[in-house]
């Protein structure tokens, strides 16, 4: 029994820890389409997605800075829904040409390391449709 509660723990931390490393290379990603953006901005005019960048980095960074007091459940949840959303607004703006489809990707995969394959099921079900419709 003790061993059983042992190994949990340490599953968490290893858990917490890779989401950490995670937060941080959505900083550094959603600095990086944030700059991209406003480059683009100027040439293109507004689009959907800036705005969901500019949202995202936001969040990213008070996640960052806040990173100790939330839970890494709360921190993936975020970043997923982050994801989807530039996914989805990527779609939106672009199309089926941009790299929305990559973005709904990549949250599938995440969503189903970080939530197990049923959550992944859903999401890649409710992907799915949503690239359909578009």
């Amino acid at each position: 029994m003790e061993k059983e509660v042992l190994m949990q723990v340490n599953m968490a931390d290893i858990f917490h820890e890779k989401i950490r490393k995670l937060l941080l290379f959505f900083l550094i990603l959603m600095t990086i389409a944030l700059a991209a953006s406003l480059n683009r901005y100027r040439l293109f005019g507004w689009h959907p997605i800036l705005l969901v960048h500019i949202i995202g980095f936001g969040l990213v960074l008070g996640i960052f800075i806040l990173r100790e007091r939330i839970p890494a459940r709360i921190i993936s949840a975020v970043l997923l829904s982050i994801l989807f959303l530039a996914g989805l607004a990527g779609l939106l703006s672009f199309g089926l040409t941009g790299g929305g489809i990559l973005l709904v990707v990549m949250g599938c995969l995440l969503t189903s390391i970080a939530f197990g394959r049923k959550t992944a099921f859903i999401t890649s079900t409710v992907s799915t449709l949503v690239i359909i419709i578009i």
